[in-house]
C-alpha cells in the first residue's frame, strides 16, 4: 500500500514538473522524515504496526506538500518567504494536533499521534532541503547557480553611463 501511494505521488509530481530533479527535491525530505520517524519510534521501543505504516503515508503526503510549496517558488524569493511561513504555521498546528493524540492512553491513538507529530515535525525541518537538493543538482533554487531558471536574487548588474 505504501509503495502504491509513493508511486502515485511520484507520478503526479512527474506529470507536473516533467523533470526528475524537482520531483526528487519535493519527495526526498518527506521520504527522509517518514523513515526517520519510524526509526526513532522503533529505537524508542515502539513496535511498528499497521497504524504506524498508515500514518507514515500521511507524513509522506504532508511532507511532499511542504516540498512542493518550496520547489514551486524556487525562483521567487519573495514568494518563497511567504511559503516558508505558511508551511511553518501549517506544520506547527498539525504537530500540535497530532501531538495531543500522542498523549492519549489509548495505544491506537498514541501510535497515530506519535507517528504523525514526529513525522510532520521532521518534514518541516527537512523541507528546506528541497532547495539544497535543487541547487546541488543545478536546478536553481540556490540563488542562481544555474542560469537555466533565470536570474537569481544575487545577480550582479552592470553599470552603464557616466559615474
Amino acid at each position: 500500500l505504501l509503495g502504491v501511494g509513493l508511486f502515485a505521488v511520484a507520478a503526479v509530481l512527474a506529470a507536473r514538473y516533467r523533470r526528475a530533479r524537482p520531483v526528487v527535491a519535493a519527495m526526498l525530505p518527506a521520504l527522509l522524515a517518514a523513515g526517520t520517524a519510524l526509526a526513532i519510534l522503533s529505537l524508542a521501543g515502539a513496535r511498528p504496526n499497521l497504524l504506524h505504516l498508515t500514518c507514515s503515508l500521511l507524513v509522506l503526503s504532508m511532507g511532499v506538500d511542504f516540498g512542493v510549496f518550496l520547489v514551486e517558488h524556487r525562483d521567487r524569493p519573495d514568494a518563497l518567504a511567504v511559503s516558508l511561513k505558511a508551511v511553518a504555521v501549517a506544520a506547527g498546528t498539525t504537530v500540535l494536533g497530532f501531538g495531543t493524540l500522542a498523549l492519549s492512553s489509548q495505544p491506537a491513538l498514541r501510535a497515530i499521534g506519535a507517528t504523525c507529530a514526529l513525522g510532520v515535525l521532521l518534514a518541516l525541518v527537512l523541507a528546506p532541503a528541497s532547495r539544497v537538493v535543487l541547487g546541488a543538482l543545478g536546478e536553481g533554487g540556490d540563488g542562481g547557480a544555474s542560469g537555466a531558471t533565470g536570474p537569481g536574487p544575487k545577480r550582479a548588474t552592470r553599470r552603464t553611463g557616466p559615474s
